[in-house]
């Protein structure tokens, strides 16, 4: 099987707003950083998940109609997204990690 399985067949378990939620609130503590340009988080998601741009942005337009990110946008160029998790979204965050360590092992 290819390594691109491996990363689907993970991902089959939980849904995309998870794994972008989790994405985020990796990135705030690997980077410790309190938030994050769009960019940086379809990266992550891409390279850790297999997640597209597409299912990206669109999950985290989810998680933030929800009230689990944060979003702000720039007035002037170059017109970039910042996203950071709010207090709910990181105890999401926190119990879906221990999910995924569970199922890990």
């Amino acid at each position: 099987m290819s390594i691109g399985w491996e990363k689907r067949k993970r991902r089959v378990l939980l849904r995309e707003s998870a794994y972008v939620l989790l994405s985020i609130y990796l990135l705030e503590k690997l980077e410790r950083k309190k938030s994050f340009i769009q960019q940086e988080i379809i990266d992550y998601a891409a390279k850790r998940f297999g997640l597209s741009n597409k299912t990206t942005c669109r999950a985290v337009n989810i998680l933030a109609k929800r009230g689990l990110v944060e979003t702000r946008n720039e007035n002037k160029f170059p017109y970039r997204m910042f996203i950071r998790t709010t207090e709910k979204g990181e105890n999401i965050a926190k119990l879906l990690k221990e999910i995924i360590n569970i199922l890990a092992e």
